[in-house]
């Protein structure tokens, strides 16, 4: 039998561990009176002043709601900081019990996870940020590409912070899929 460990779901208002605070939680369940959060819900970061989302990772069981993961502490703030801060779980009713290594699923590569970069910009022109999951570095000079909704293929090397180029402004948003090296 393998170790068994506990990961509570986040709500609207749990912490981060450099102090920032889950803003948005756009699942209308509700722990102790608290919507619960999803992957790619909002944080606001007070280490870097800027604004974050969750990002979903480490061992879980599949458990999404509208699509999505449901958040959990130790999952990432995808934020301006290095290393990445994590979440902490502000309430104890609700979690997922881990019993076997062999049946979680992680939700992103060991190696890597994707953050969207803020540009402060409120049209739809993203660039992305690549960091390693485990130490929170940038990945700098890998080759990628992203293809759009449309189809189109754009290819480029991350730059010295890990970003990738900045996509063409839409009015709307769209789904893209990005590819790395490796």
């Amino acid at each position: 039998m393998g170790d068994s460990m506990r990961r509570y779901h986040i709500t609207l208002g749990a912490l981060t561990s450099v102090g920032g605070r889950v803003v948005s939680a756009s699942h209308m369940m509700t722990i102790d009176g608290r919507n619960m959060a999803l992957e790619g819900d909002k944080i606001a970061c007070p280490a870097c002043q800027g604004p974050g989302s969750i990002i979903c990772t480490g061992p879980r069981h599949m458990e999404t709601l509208n699509g999505r993961h449901v958040a959990l502490e130790g999952d990432l703030c995808a934020c301006a900081c290095v290393p990445l801060p994590r979440l902490l779980a502000n309430q104890d009713r609700r979690c997922q019990q881990l019993e076997n290594a062999m049946t979680l699923r992680p939700t992103l590569p060991a190696a890597r996870a994707l953050i969207p970069a803020a540009t402060g910009s409120p049209q739809f022109d993203e660039r992305f940020k690549l960091v390693d999951a485990e130490s929170g570095q940038p990945l700098v000079d890998l080759a990628y590409a992203i293809e759009r909704e449309s189809g189109e293929i754009e290819h480029g090397r991350t730059d010295a912070d890990g970003c990738t180029h900045l996509l063409s402004a839409t009015t709307m948003t769209e789904k893209i899929s990005l590819y790395v090296e490796g």
